[in-house]
C-alpha cells in the first residue's frame, strides 16, 4: 500500500472529515464569512483567557478581597463556592463553543445567524450552573453536596456549562409539569 492510500485511509476512518478531496486545502468561506469566523474564535479566546484568570485570582483569593471590601463578616469559602459554579459553567460554555465552533466551520454549516448564540452561550452557561449550585446548596433538588472541595464545586459547574442546552431543555420539560396552567378534567 502506498503512502496515499494510507492517508486516504485515515482521512476517511477519521470523523473529522468533512467530505473534502485530499489536498483541497483552500477555504470554502468567502472573505467576509472568514473575518466574522476569526472574530468570534477571537471573542472566545479572549472569554477563555479571562476565566482561566479568574479561576487563579478566586483560588489565591483576591477576587473575594475585592468584592468584599474588607467586609470580615462575609463567608470567604461560600462565596468562593459560588464563584466556582459559575466560573466552571463559564468555562465548560466556553469549550463547548469551542468545540462547535470548529466543527461547524470545517463541515460548512457555520451561519451568521447563530452569532448570539455564540456570543451569550458562555454566559448563560456561567449563569446556569450558578443557578443548579444554588439548588444543589439549598437542598431543594433533593440533592445535597456532600463534597466540600473548591473542584467540586468547580466540576458540578462545569459539567452543567458544558451541557447547558442539555439542561435547560430539561428544566424546561419539568417547568411546564410543575407550572402548567392546563388543568386535567378529573371526571
Amino acid at each position: 500500500m502506498n503512502d496515499n492510500n494510507n492517508v486516504k485511509e485515515v482521512a476517511l476512518d477519521s470523523e473529522n472529515d468533512d467530505g473534502r478531496e485530499i489536498g483541497n486545502w483552500e477555504s470554502r468561506w468567502p472573505p467576509k464569512a472568514k473575518k466574522i469566523i476569526y472574530y468570534e474564535a477571537f471573542y472566545v479566546g479572549i472569554i477563555f483567557v479571562i476565566t482561566l484568570f479568574l479561576i487563579v485570582l478566586t483560588w489565591r483569593g483576591v477576587v473575594f478581597d475585592i468584592l468584599s471590601n474588607g467586609d470580615r463578616g462575609s463567608s470567604h469559602v461560600k462565596f468562593n463556592q459560588f464563584v466556582y459554579f459559575f466560573l466552571g459553567g463559564t468555562l465548560g460554555g466556553i469549550l463547548f463553543g469551542m468545540k462547535y465552533l470548529y466543527k461547524v466551520v470545517a463541515s460548512g454549516l457555520w451561519n451568521e445567524d447563530r452569532k448570539l448564540w455564540r456570543i451569550f452561550s458562555p454566559f448563560i452557561s456561567g449563569a446556569l450552573a450558578l443557578i443548579i449550585g444554588a439548588l444543589l446548596d439549598s437542598g431543594i433538588m433533593g440533592i445535597s453536596i456532600k463534597a466540600s472541595s473548591s473542584t467540586a464545586y468547580f466540576s458540578i459547574g462545569f459539567i452543567t456549562g458544558y451541557f447547558a442546552d442539555s439542561a435547560l431543555a430539561k428544566m424546561q420539560e419539568i417547568s411546564e409539569i410543575i407550572f402548567s396552567t392546563k388543568h386535567k378534567n378529573s371526571n
